[in-house]
């Protein structure tokens, strides 16, 4: 079944008075939340928010969608973004008994069991489904399981062929680390001075096609254990979730320009001259590994930072050194103020997801740069060890 073929037995039950270019912004605010925080009721204010808002400059190709065009991977993901399909199930209550024997019925043409009673939750697992698929690149899926009630399993496979057409790019996303909560082991081991790749490929939705880049991730030998036979919803969804950041975050990576990147931390560097020091703390001079620092609860950070401190912490050290020299700026003044502003937002309980924004925002607020070098320069006081404390394992 295609998302296509399933938008339009929808129609004919919720939503019937929309037309077919209004229907897929329709189902969108069926399943995602409404903007809840500041920061998400301006992007939809700005357009930003939903995938597709209705807007005449998007009929067009909202039509089609609705007959059988694929849904973009990014517009995909900006749905699980905000996932939530409370009104998605709350609109069968307007469907009668009569209306949902019929669906049932269209439904059964592709393998789908269900009753009248669980209609509602078998079309929320098969949209969710769609929407998975979409995220990474599929189009049909194979909707016969869906609703049959049994869990979820993984076979038992050599991951040997998997390994060989994508073991490169999986290790190049994970940075040869374990994503998986609260690992990051090395997914390689030294014996006798030489070192040999630790790692299995896993599938992360057994529901979703294995040789597909997207729905495969790499993770050490234990975890990948783990998850293979013992998975669940909840693991899964968790585990789509890491994959999810780790891709995205490697293709804006992979797009960053080296030479403006570095061009704009100078930049940042040569303006925090300007930041008033509200409060002198003592500082840290011995350097914490980034693994001892993160509390393992997002895997995207770790390895933004862990990217961040690998590529570019000898050139801002290089610059804090030059700039320091030419008297441009005070860098243990400096060091004071950034150990201060986390420590305030520490103590405001902030997650450190949380934390790592609003310390970039702050930065990019006061230097008036683009947030990309004051995500360097944050990840530089990470490494250094003014932001973020050692965690005690």
């Amino acid at each position: 079944m295609t998302l296509s073929e399933f938008l339009k037995i929808l129609h004919s039950y919720i939503g019937v008075e929309c037309t077919n270019q209004d229907y897929i912004p329709f189902i969108v605010t069926l399943i995602m939340r409404a903007p809840a925080s500041d920061a998400e009721v301006q992007a939809d204010e700005q357009n930003k928010y939903y995938p597709y808002n209705g807007l005449e400059s998007e009929k067009d190709y909202l039509g089609r969608i609705y007959n059988g065009k694929a849904l973009p991977k990014i517009k995909a993901r900006m749905i699980k973004k905000y996932y939530d399909t409370s009104a998605f199930l709350d609109a069968f209550d307007d469907v009668d008994e009569s209306a949902r024997k019929k669906m049932i019925g269209e439904l059964s043409a592709y393998g789908i069991k269900c009753s009248v009673e669980t209609l509602p939750k078998v079309c929320e697992e098969l949209i969710g489904l769609l929407i998975d698929a979409a995220a990474i690149g599929i189009e049909t899926v194979d909707a016969s399981s869906v609703g049959d009630g049994k869990e979820l399993t993984l076979p038992v496979y050599d991951d040997t062929d998997l390994k060989n057409t994508y073991g490169v790019h999986l290790l190049a996303e994970t940075r040869q680390l374990c994503p998986n909560d609260g690992c990051f082991k090395p997914l390689y081991q030294d014996t006798d001075g030489r070192s040999a790749f630790d790692y299995t490929i896993v599938q992360v939705n057994p529901k979703l096609p294995r040789n597909t880049v997207d729905n495969l991730i790499a993770l050490c030998p234990e975890c990948a254990r783990r998850y293979m036979f013992d998975i669940n919803t909840e693991k899964m969804h968790r585990l789509e979730d890491i994959k999810l950041k780790i891709t995205m975050l490697k293709e804006a990576l992979d797009i960053m320009s080296d030479e403006k990147l570095v061009a704009g931390v100078e930049s940042v560097l040569r303006k925090i001259s300007q930041i008033p020091v509200t409060q002198v703390m003592e500082l840290n001079y011995n350097p914490t590994e980034v693994v001892k620092k993160m509390d393992g609860t997002d895997a995207s950070l770790f390895f933004k930072i862990h990217n961040f401190v690998n590529k570019y912490y000898p050139d801002v050290e290089t610059t804090f050194k030059q700039l320091e020299m030419e008297g441009t700026v005070d860098y243990e003044r400096f060091c004071s103020q950034m150990k201060y502003e986390y420590k305030d937002l520490a103590q405001q309980g902030l997650t450190q997801s949380q934390i790592f924004d609003k310390l970039v925002t702050w930065l990019a607020g006061l230097t008036n740069e683009e947030t990309g070098p004051c995500e360097v320069v944050v990840s530089f006081f990470v490494q250094k060890c003014e932001v973020f404390d050692a965690i005690s394992k």
